[in-house]
C-alpha cells in the first residue's frame, strides 16, 4: 500500500489541472479509494478513479484511453502495454 501511495505522491507533476486518472483492477478499488482519500486531503490533486477488469482496461489502454497509472491484478497487461 506505501508503495501506491508514494506513486500517487510522485505522478502529480504529469497531471493537467490538477486531475489524475488511476486505473485500477476492481478488487483493488476499495483500498485505492483509502489511499486516494489520504492524498487528496494532503494535496492540491484530485483523484479519478475507473475500475474495471484488467483485460478491460488493457483493451481501453492499447487503444488510447489517456490514464496517468494503470494498476493490473496481472502484471503481464502492464508489462505489454511497454511494447505498445
Amino acid at each position: 500500500m506505501r508503495f501506491v501511495l508514494c506513486l500517487l505522491m510522485i505522478f502529480p507533476c504529469i497531471c493537467s489541472a490538477g486531475q489524475l486518472s488511476v486505473a485500477t483492477a476492481s478488487n483493488f478499488k476499495p483500498t485505492l479509494e483509502l489511499l486516494v482519500a489520504t492524498f487528496e486531503e494532503e494535496s492540491e490533486h484530485q483523484v479519478n478513479i475507473i475500475s474495471a477488469s484488467s483485460g478491460i482496461l488493457y483493451a481501453q489502454i492499447s487503444h488510447g484511453a489517456p490514464f496517468d497509472i494503470f494498476l493490473s491484478a496481472n502484471e503481464e497487461y502492464p508489462l505489454s502495454l511497454i511494447h505498445i
